[in-house]
């Protein structure tokens, strides 16, 4: 039963570092957010309980050392990848299509 929670919270926990992730660079990269500061405030709330409650599960999944130590204030520091920057090229123009952007 607890290998399935903590299956479940890992997929959780990695969902919130990638959505953050990619909200922060079309954030600061774009200068088009498509949620607002209160809806990423809730994420990174919700992503620091996760890792404060399964230390164990934090120092793994997705960008663990990115995620290391961070306070929630800000994602500005987060990579730029050509990756992510790509998925959030992506994501701006299907928004922008379904003019949601």
């Amino acid at each position: 039963m607890e290998q399935d929670v903590n299956a479940e919270v890992f997929s959780r926990m990695n969902a919130l570092r990638r959505g953050l992730h990619l909200h922060s660079v079309l954030y600061y990269h774009y200068h088009q957010p498509l949620i607002s500061d209160a809806a990423f405030d809730e994420r990174t709330a919700e992503l620091l309980k996760i890792q404060a409650e399964h230390p164990t599960l934090a120092v793994r999944g997705y960008a663990p050392q990115v995620f290391k130590g961070w306070n929630g204030n800000t994602g500005m520091h987060f990579p730029k990848t050509d990756y992510i920057i790509g998925l959030a090229a992506a994501i701006l123009l299907i928004a922008k299509q379904r003019g949601e952007s």
